[in-house]
C-alpha cells in the first residue's frame, strides 16, 4: 500500500488522501484522485468537496478544485489545522 483516499459518495466528501513520502511526485495521489472522481460521477454526484490542507492546496487546484480561503479545521479529538476548503463541479 502506498496510499490511501476516502470519498463519502452521499455527501461527495473528499477526505484522506495520503501517499507514502517515497512515492509523492509519482503521480499516485492524482490517480487516486481520479478514481474518487470516477465513483463520484457514478454515483451521480455533481460536485466533490474537501478541506485542503496548506501544502496540498496547489496539488488540488492542478487537478481542477477551487478554493483560497484559509479556515481551521476542528477534530473530533480537539486539534485544529488551518485548511483551505474547496470544490471541483463534476
Amino acid at each position: 500500500v502506498i496510499g490511501s483516499g476516502k470519498l463519502n459518495t452521499q455527501t461527495g466528501v473528499v477526505d484522506a488522501i495520503f501517499v507514502e513520502p517515497d512515492y509523492s511526485g509519482r503521480g499516485a495521489a492524482k490517480k487516486m484522485l481520479q478514481f474518487l472522481e470516477h465513483l463520484a460521477k457514478e454515483q451521480g454526484l455533481r460536485l466533490l468537496t474537501l478541506e485542503s490542507t496548506l501544502n496540498a492546496a496547489p496539488f488540488y487546484r492542478a487537478c481542477g478544485f477551487v478554493g483560497d480561503e484559509i479556515s481551521t479545521y476542528h477534530s473530533p479529538k480537539g486539534i485544529r489545522l488551518d485548511c483551505v476548503p474547496m470544490e471541483k463541479p463534476l
